[in-house]
């Protein structure tokens, strides 16, 4: 439960306290493929608990096997997967975090490291809205794909998008799907128009 295991230090890692599991394995741990017995090896020879914990962890996010989080003893699972899943960029691994904060932000890593929106869509809107939006716009921009910034939510990230591709490509027709919102007292869209016309010097779009 939320009490204290005997008083360990580092049982509460980011707020979270370590699964009874993890306590229960004791010095054995589960059972693991002899590929990752043999890993491990070296791992166990370290001075600290801590010590081993994290070359556990740096040995399962080199191998993308994210089932050596269960062998922890002071880290919690939670950061093991996040750790684990933001190096491999495995919104599998990111899903098994309990925490939806910690789980969002390991997704919305994974999806921008691998350049993929798909690992956007599975960011929880019901929890942060806007981050869902904000990676759908920076793999959209990587992408250099306007048809990308079109599934955003919010108006402004939206606008953001459009923008900064329209600069990418000196494009005034990708500054026209800007909406008709204004920021610091004028339309975004025309400062949009504007930067491409000092870009080009093409009097037509002033």
């Amino acid at each position: 439960g939320g009490n204290n295991n005997g008083g360990t230090d580092g049982n509460v890692i980011d707020g979270n306290v370590n699964d009874d599991q993890n306590v229960a394995n004791g010095n054995i741990g589960p059972p693991l493929p002899d590929d990752l017995e043999e890993l491990l090896e070296d791992c166990r020879k370290r001075d600290t608990i801590l010590q081993i914990d994290n070359c556990i962890i740096a040995m399962g996010g080199d191998r993308d096997r994210d089932e050596v989080c269960l062998l922890m003893k002071e880290r919690s699972l939670d950061s093991c997967y996040y750790d684990i899943g933001v190096v491999t960029d495995n919104p599998g691994t990111c899903g098994k975090i309990t925490n939806a904060e910690r789980r969002n932000d390991c997704l919305y890593d994974a999806a921008v490291d691998s350049d993929e929106q798909e690992h956007c869509q599975l960011i929880e809107t019901d929890f942060n809205l806007t981050l869902k939006d904000l990676c759908i716009k920076t793999v959209s921009i990587s992408h250099a794909d306007e048809e990308e910034c079109f599934p955003i939510v919010s108006t402004l990230i939206q606008d953001d998008c459009f923008y900064e591709l329209a600069q990418l490509e000196n494009s005034d027709i990708l500054c026209n799907l800007i909406s008709n919102e204004i920021r610091q007292g004028a339309y975004y869209k025309d400062d949009c128009n504007m930067e491409i016309f000092v870009s080009t010097q093409d009097a037509a779009l002033c």
